[in-house]
């Protein structure tokens, strides 16, 4: 059981560093709503970046499907309520940030 708790964080932290090197924002958006700054509890409601719950069964097979979606897609956001998409927003807005962010 620990060796399964080890290998998932370990992908974690594969996923993380994959983010940090190809679209530093994307990192910085998801550290933000990690740190939930506004106060507004969005987190819960904002899946991404999207390469964050990618899950492919093989490991070998990762990289092909890394490489078949579009970085707009795989460094992007989705959210599950309008709350949360016009907090995002503001956030990447007033930040800069470049992201896109989708409606669930």
């Amino acid at each position: 059981a620990s060796k399964d708790v080890s290998d998932l964080s370990n992908a974690e932290l594969a996923k993380q560093t994959l983010v940090k090197q190809h679209h530093a924002n994307a990192a910085r958006c998801a550290a933000w709503l990690e740190a939930d700054a506004t106060g507004q509890s969005i987190a819960a409601e904002v899946i991404g970046p999207l390469l964050m719950d990618i899950e492919v069964a093989k490991k070998d097979d990762r990289k092909l499907v890394e490489n078949a979606i579009s970085d707009k897609y795989l460094f992007g956001f989705v959210v599950k309520s309008e709350r949360a998409r016009d907090t995002l927003l503001q956030q990447i807005s007033s930040n800069h940030w470049g992201l896109n962010v989708y409606r669930h």
